[in-house]
């Protein structure tokens, strides 16, 4: 091998040897550093040989280290795959290394998760959230929907938002439209169904929702008439 050959290999396995890396990383990585598509295809070639790289390896390991790094479900790490270079022909190999039990345990430790970080939200947008999050980190809607089926109960989630949060809720939501909607100049009627249809939107009850609209366009109209009269 000459000396551009030994600086390729050099530099790749530098490359490598920081994390494991895929056919197509490697390659990329050469190419950068301005290599000859033979310099390249040669040191790729040895460094498969020598054992320091392969994608069915790779494959492997990424299965391994999500089993109890990230737990993504298998389409995310499909795509991360994908992303990396690897032959659809390996990809097939995901569904061998993590099997429907394990992906389901998956699903249910980020159900979890989802739970916690959204547990302030109203029970609908609450579970809208969990079923996004879920599906951001590469679970289908069947395996979703499983984890709902077990674990969710709206007639609880309601019962577990205290009346006085929920309130609270509202008001601070419903505050928080009505001042982005304030450089609109918006006809009362229209900005009163703008809230209302936010509101709903965001899962709050829609008798709170008209409890707090009403006494807040009649506690309006009253600063109004008073305005009017001094």
């Amino acid at each position: 091998m000459n000396q551009k050959n030994t600086t390729a290999m050099d530099r790749a396995l530098n490359y490598i040897g920081y994390k494991d890396r895929t056919v197509y990383e490697v390659q990329n990585y050469l190419i950068d550093k301005d290599y000859s598509k033979d310099v390249v295809a040669k040191t790729v070639e040895k460094l498969i040989t020598y054992g320091y790289l392969g994608d069915e390896r790779y494959v492997s390991l990424a299965c391994q280290s999500n089993a109890v790094g990230n737990r993504y479900g298998k389409n995310r790490l499909i795509q991360e795959l994908r992303r990396r270079g690897i032959d659809e022909k390996l990809l097939i190999q995901v569904g061998l290394f993590i099997d429907d039990d394990q992906e389901e345990a998956n699903a249910q430790f980020h159900y979890q998760r989802a739970y916690t970080k959204f547990s302030r939200d109203m029970p609908k947008r609450k579970k809208d959230k969990i079923a996004q999050y879920l599906m951001r980190r590469g679970f289908t809607w069947d395996s979703i929907q499983r984890q709902f089926d077990r674990h969710w109960n709206l007639e609880k989630e309601e019962e577990a938002v205290d009346p006085e949060v929920m309130k609270e809720m509202v008001s601070k939501t419903a505050r928080r439209i009505i001042n982005r909607k304030s450089n609109r100049h918006l006809e009362q009627w229209e900005l009163k169904n703008k809230i209302m249809q936010n509101l709903a939107m965001k899962g709050c009850p829609l008798n709170d929702i008209r409890h707090w609209v009403d006494a807040y366009f009649e506690e309006k109209y009253e600063e109004s008439y008073e305005n009017c009269n001094n």
